[in-house]
């Protein structure tokens, strides 16, 4: 049983076919970096599976459960995360404040809240896992900044911890390095390779090639709105249909 797997995807708008008959399964507890052309359909692909948009057809099966055009909360409930290329963190509450938002804990159901022992203890131990994550991606000195204060490699980097914070299975993120100097790109790629160790699956759209084929699994490439190729790095790119649809050779 796959841990996530796509069948015959489809989506358009208007005239445009941006998903034509996608189709692939994702490796467990690898960094699956999904490339390709400008327009072949990587975004759509990654919002139609986490519910953002729903699909014109085919189905996404999460564990063989089918999730297919379920709402992003729901989607995000059973277990998949995603990062958007410019990121949605809460500018005017501090770092921390970010990183609880990213756990929902028993004070958000009704009963819960009127009786605050039940979650007293939550809280604060959802505080202290805040910490020694801002800790593990060096941002523990920030944690009181408002996040528009902070440089936007850290607020990368504040996605990223966030994403520790949601205890989600697969963690699809959209060009975590985008606009980030090479060294903390570098950084970046680090945390999300080290936490693979600790079973999470990522599915990465990124055109920074030169970094994230240094630590992809496995490379997916995307053509019209379809999978063309599947491979490991050290092969993807002399296989001639990617040669011809992605890198125009």
């Amino acid at each position: 049983m796959s841990l996530l797997a796509v069948e015959n995807l489809q989506k358009s708008f208007g005239g445009l076919h941006a998903l034509n008959g996608a189709t692939f399964d994702i490796v467990p507890n690898k960094i699956n970096l999904l490339i390709g052309a400008n327009g072949s359909g990587k975004s759509t692909l990654v919002n139609t599976v986490s519910g953002l948009w729903a699909p014109d057809g085919g189905t996404v099966t999460l564990r063989g459960e089918d999730i297919t055009g379920l709402q992003p909360d729901e989607i995000f409930h059973h277990g998949i995360m995603r990062t958007f290329q410019i990121p949605r963190h809460f500018a005017n509450l501090s770092v921390m404040e970010n990183m609880l938002m990213a756990h929902r804990g028993p004070g958000e159901i009704f009963r819960n809240a009127l009786t605050p022992s039940r979650w007293r203890h939550f809280e604060s131990e959802q505080t202290k896992k805040a910490i020694t994550i801002l800790e593990s991606i060096e941002l523990a000195h920030l944690k009181d900044k408002l996040s528009f204060e902070i440089s936007g490699g850290q607020i990368k980097l504040l996605e990223l911890g966030k994403t520790l914070m949601s205890k989600s299975d697969i963690i699809m993120l959209d060009e975590p390095i985008a606009g980030v100097n090479p060294t903390l790109a570098l950084k970046i790629f680090d945390k999300i390779r080290t936490m693979t160790g600790s079973g999470i699956t990522f599915l990465i759209i990124e055109h920074r090639l030169d970094i994230a084929l240094r630590y992809a699994d496995y490379v997916f490439v995307m053509h019209e709105g379809r999978i063309i190729a599947r491979d490991k790095p050290d092969v993807i790119l002399d296989n001639e249909d990617v040669r011809e649809s992605y890198l125009g050779k």
